[in-house]
């Protein structure tokens, strides 16, 4: 996971987004690779995850978040 600070819909026929990930960030690679991605918009309560998300990557960032993988 990560915190972008830039996302723009592009389409709605077709579902059409933008993300601007730098090609340095450890989850880039991932993001190209994959055929989906999902994007969470968290609430003005939830900065501590959007900070959690934004620093150096570690094993234990989803260990204390209710979370599940996407269908």
């Amino acid at each position: 996971g990560l915190t972008a600070n830039s996302f723009t819909s592009v389409s709605l026929d077709p579902p059409l987004v933008l993300v601007c990930i730098s090609h340095t960030s450890a989850s880039h690679p991932g993001l190209v690779a994959a055929p989906a991605f999902t994007v969470n918009v968290l609430a003005a309560d939830q900065g501590d995850v959007a900070v959690r998300f934004a620093a150096d990557p570690s094993e234990g960032r989803f260990d204390d978040l209710e979370w599940a993988p996407a269908d």
